[in-house]
Formats: C-alpha cells, structure tokens, sequence
C-alpha cells in the first residue's frame, strides 16, 4: 500500500490533477464567499462580468486549439512547427487590436447593459484580462504539446487561488478585489511562459502557414464558438429577461454545477494531445477501440459525480438561506452537463480526422435549436428561471447525438438509428440518468431530495463491468504516468 501511495505521489498526471483539485476546492470555496458576500445583486454583476470575458474567451478564432493540433500532427517537422507557433502569435496580436476596437465602440455606444449591469468603470481591466489570456491561451496549448505540465499547472491555477484571496481580505468594493486578481493572475501566467522559454520564435513568416492556422482555427472557433455560445446564450437570456437578483442565483447554481466537470477536464486537457495521436489514422477498428476505451472510464467517472452531488446539492441548500430556493435549478444544471460529457471522444476523433467543418456545423446547429427553444420557453410559455436550462439540456442531446452519428458516418458504418443513438447514450448510463430527471421534477421541491440517492445505486448496479475497467485504467496511469506524452 506505502508503495502504490509514492508512486502515485511522484506520478506527473496525478500531480498535474492534484493541483486542479486543489485549485477547484480554493474556488468552490471562493464561490461560496463570493455569493454570500456580495449577495444575489452584487453576485450577479461578477456573473455579468465573467459573462463579458468568456464571450471574449470564445470569439478567438480557435487559434489555441488549432495550434494545439497541427503541433501533434506535425511534430516530427521541427522548421513547420516553428513556423505554426511563429503564425499564432502573430494571428493572436491581430485579433487583440479588433478586440481593443471592440471596446472603443462598447465604450461610446452606450449599451443598454452597461446601465442595468454599472460595468462601465470596470471596462479597462476587463479588456487588459482578456487581451493577456488570448496569448496565455496559445502559449498554454504550446507547453502541452511538449509535455511541460508544471507551466500548465501554474497557469490554471493561479487565478482561482487569487480570486480566493481576493474575496477573504478585501474590506471595500469586493468587485474590484477580483477584477485585480483576474489581472494578476493572468499576467504571473504570462511572464512564466515567457521566463521558461518554450515559446521559440525563429524562422520567416510563412503565408501557407499562417493560412493553415488561421482556416483550421476559424472552422474549430466556429464549432468551439458555437457551442460555448449554447451556455451563454442561456445565461444571456435570463440575464436580459430575469431579474438581477435571479440572474445572480442561476450563474451560482451553474457555477457549482459545473465545477463537477471541471474535475474531468483537468485530465482531458493533458491527454487530448495523446488521443488526437492516437486518432488521426485511417485505421478505424483501432480508433473504435480507442474511443470506446477512453469513453468509459470518462463516462463512468463524470455519470458517478453528478449523482454523488444530489445529496451535497441538498445539504448546500440548508446551510445557505439566501439561495435556499436553487435546489432545483442545481439539480437540472447538474443534469444538463451530462450530455455534453457524453461526447467525449466521439468530437475528438471527428478533429483528429480533420472533420472541423462537419462539427462546427454540429455547433451552430444545436446553437440555433437553444436560442428557439429558450425563446420558446420564456417568451410563449413563461418558465420559471430554474428551468430555463432544458432548453440546454435538449441542445446538447442533439449535438452529442450529430458527433455519434458522423463519427461512425466516417468510418464507414451503415446509418441506423438505434446504433447511432446506443453509441452517443448507451442503455447502462441513460437509465440512471432518465430515472434522475424524473426524481428531480417530482422531489427536488418538496424536501425529499433525499430519495436520489436511488439513481446513484441504479448508476452502480447497472455498470458494475465499467466501473471495473475504469478503476483497471486508473491503476495503469498510476504505474506508467508515461503513457500520456507524445512520442
């Protein structure tokens, strides 16, 4: 046993994973403070805040991920991936001077949201984060590609641990504590991918290159964009429709709901390099293996989560009065994550088959059927706010349901519905997640939250076999921490 436990205390990937979960317990804890300190009002100004920044987080031309994949591809041609980190850099100061012009005309237009939301004092830090981590983001995708783990553990968990900081000592005008941490945070990140000198830039502009970053960029922004823009279209629309007050409550209720599948991303941000190189080939019987392999123990690991997460929801409920009336609203955000976790793998291998075009497609498709439904939801039926997120939940149903059947449509399989749709929902992991909506609707309300507990058992009984391959995959990552790295 004192064997197993030093490997594991000297296995990078646990290490890199340990850091995230220390840093998302400093920021579950720093969202808690942050709601009670700033209340629902205050709360959902940050919210709106953040809002702005992610916007700005997903408009950038997909350059971050683009680079992360031509830089596997062509790896083993050191004058083209120069060139590649070269051209990135160059398309990424670009899109800073259109964002910087972006601000110029949010500043003298005079939106309606800079009134409701009082941001405007606040724009200038705003648009120094962003403009900081639309280069952290590229310089991050750079170190991953060569293994560089610590840089990466540094860069992401900096800025939570100062917004945990920030919202312990500051006495005064807590919103200006985080905007400061936000910026700090981004610029120590910054000036490490600088001072460990990874971030080489040699050799002569390339047009051909440049074109190629930018055209693969803009096809993975689309389908990045779109999909991201799925959540914050719905967070736009109760913003715009809601109260400030219950626009506060539904950002917290998603926050912690979704910080459970921020504890799955950590490991399939160091390990989407290593499945993009073990998908990018013709060989589709060994890329059915792969995929079928890596969605399971994902699977297995993000269903299980959520379903332990009922009870704490509800507990959470108790202790904190003010948002004593979220208990819903946490359940079904909890439950709208899990369809978009079941496309894990299945995405992946569509852009490691170069297939950019097909997803973003995908993308806008599941982007439009949110945006009618929320409008549906809201304007012709008049949901409460807690259940603005079906409308989310049927959009990535769709878009997980469009990765499998294209997935296979690549590999040449014949197109059959129940096949398409065992693929993207198998049985073993849609029963448990079926049976939980049900109770959600029924007991969330009326103080049986207890009872769902009963899915967590289904979840266990019905994917015994998987959750034994699962914990077999962890125990071989503890031994051979080796098998993540590019080769």
């Amino acid at each position: 046993m004192f064997k197993f436990l030093s490997t594991i205390l000297r296995n990078k990937i646990f290490l890199y994973v340990g850091t995230r979960y220390v840093t998302y317990a400093f920021q579950f804890i720093a969202s808690f403070y942050i709601a009670l300190k700033l209340g629902p009002v205050g709360f959902g100004v940050w919210s709106f805040i953040l809002l702005l920044i992610n916007f700005y987080n997903i408009i950038d031309f997909g350059i971050s991920n683009s680079i992360n994949i031509l830089l596997v591809q062509d790896r083993e041609v050191e004058e083209r991936s120069s060139s590649h980190i070269l051209s990135s850099i160059i398309i990424t100061i670009g899109l800073n001077i259109l964002v910087i012009l972006s601000f110029i005309i949010i500043k003298y237009a005079h939106f309606g949201f800079l009134l409701k939301y009082d941001i405007g004092i606040y724009l200038p830090a705003i648009l120094y984060t962003i403009i900081v981590w639309n280069f952290n983001k590229v310089f991050s995708s750079i170190y991953r590609v060569k293994n560089r783990l610590l840089e990466l553990a540094f860069f992401q968990s900096i800025i939570p641990l100062l917004f945990f900081l920030a919202v312990i000592f500051s006495p005064v005008n807590t919103l200006w504590y985080l905007l400061g941490a936000y910026m700090l945070g981004q610029s120590l990140a910054f000036a490490v991918f600088i001072l460990r000198k990874q971030i080489t830039i040699k050799g002569a502009i390339s047009c051909s290159s440049m074109n190629t970053v930018f055209f693969k960029g803009f096809w993975l922004f689309l389908y990045n964009g779109a999909f991201y823009l799925i959540m914050f279209s719905t967070s736009s629309f109760v913003s715009a429709y809601y109260s400030v007050s219950d626009y506060g409550k539904f950002s917290f209720a998603y926050t912690l709901a979704h910080a459970i599948l921020l504890f799955l991303e950590a490991f399939g941000y160091i390990v989407f390099p290593k499945i993009i190189q073990k998908l990018k080939g013709n060989n589709f019987e060994e890329c059915k293996s792969v995929i079928l392999m890596i969605r399971n123990s994902y699977l297995m690991v993000v269903h299980g989560l959520v379903y332990l997460a009922f009870p704490a929801f509800y507990l959470l409920c108790l202790l904190m009065p003010k948002y004593g009336d979220i208990q819903r609203m946490l359940c079904v955000a909890a439950l709208t994550i899990l369809p978009y976790a079941n496309a894990f793998g299945l995405n992946t291998f569509l852009m490691a088959q170069n297939k950019e075009r097909r997803i973003s497609c995908i993308s806008c498709i599941s982007l439009i059927v949110n945006i009618g439904l929320l409008f549906l939801f809201i304007r012709v039926f008049n949901f409460s706010y807690d259940l603005i997120l079906v409308a989310t939940l049927v959009s990535y149903v769709l878009f997980t349901y469009q990765c499998a059947l294209y997935t296979l449509k690549v590999m040449g399989e014949p197109f059959k519905f129940l096949k398409v749709l065992e693929m993207a929902f198998p049985v073993r992991i849609s029963v448990p997640y079926l049976f939980t909506l049900v109770a959600t609707y029924f007991f969330s309300e009326r103080g049986h939250f207890i009872w769902l507990l009963l899915p967590l058992i289904v979840f266990l009984l019905m994917n015994r076999t998987s959750l034994g391959k699962t914990a077999a995959m962890i125990v071989q990552l503890v031994k051979r921490p080796e098998i993540i790295d590019l080769k």
